[in-house]
């Protein structure tokens, strides 16, 4: 661990008898602050501390208490009062850092689940308002296609009504004709009577459409 400590004497008389000088002063500090540094971390999230975009708020809440504990220790001890306490940089024992590392990647790998969550709750989204907008167009194409159908249908109708006016011999004709090209083809073997109206039409031609 690289830390440093701001700190000044306050009691000179029990600083003197139990340290002596500035020198041995900080080597006796190094221990008070590894000691409180192990009783802070405890309380504490390693992560939040220690990664470069940590909770600024936490990380400031673990230094102040470093700080304290610190501070009531050098002071009873030594008569020191510890102003500040800053590490620098962490150098964690194997174990320790594996353990940091794995809570590490288990906190990547939950807000990675909240990112697939949410972006699976969205595509259903849009995947439902595709399918309501795809169903509410195909009920106005078929509400169009009905309607024009419908109009199609007045539209023969009327014009059959007109030809059958016209010339109700030719009509008949005609009609005559156009059913049976529906269910003739070269392929078709029919045996007619001999009132039959395609006979009539075949053997007479026209006239036989009475």
């Amino acid at each position: 661990m690289e830390s440093y400590v701001a700190w000044r004497i306050h009691d000179p008389q029990h600083f003197v008898e139990t340290v002596g000088d500035p020198i041995s002063a900080e080597m006796r500090l190094h221990g008070v602050v590894w000691s409180g540094l192990s009783a802070v971390l405890g309380t504490h999230d390693l992560e939040s501390i220690v990664a470069p975009n940590g909770d600024s708020v936490q990380q400031e809440a673990f230094f102040d208490q470093l700080t304290a504990s610190t501070g009531s220790s050098a002071l009873a001890q030594y008569g020191i009062e510890v102003v500040d306490v800053r590490i620098k940089r962490v150098n964690l024992p194997e174990q320790n850092k594996q353990s940091v590392y794995a809570r590490m990647r288990a906190e990547r790998e939950r807000i990675a689940r909240q990112y697939r969550a949410e972006g699976e709750e969205e595509a259903l989204r849009i995947r439902a308002d595709a399918d309501r907008q795809r169903d509410e167009i195909l009920a106005a194409a078929y509400k169009d296609a009905e309607r024009i159908r419908g109009e199609g249908d007045a539209a023969s109708t009327r014009i059959y009504s007109e030809a059958y006016s016209r010339n109700p011999k030719f009509y008949k004709l005609m009609r005559t004709l156009e059913s049976y090209k529906k269910i003739l083809d070269d392929k078709t073997a029919a045996i007619l009577s001999s009132d039959s109206e395609l006979l009539k039409v075949l053997m007479k031609g026209e006239s036989g459409a009475q």
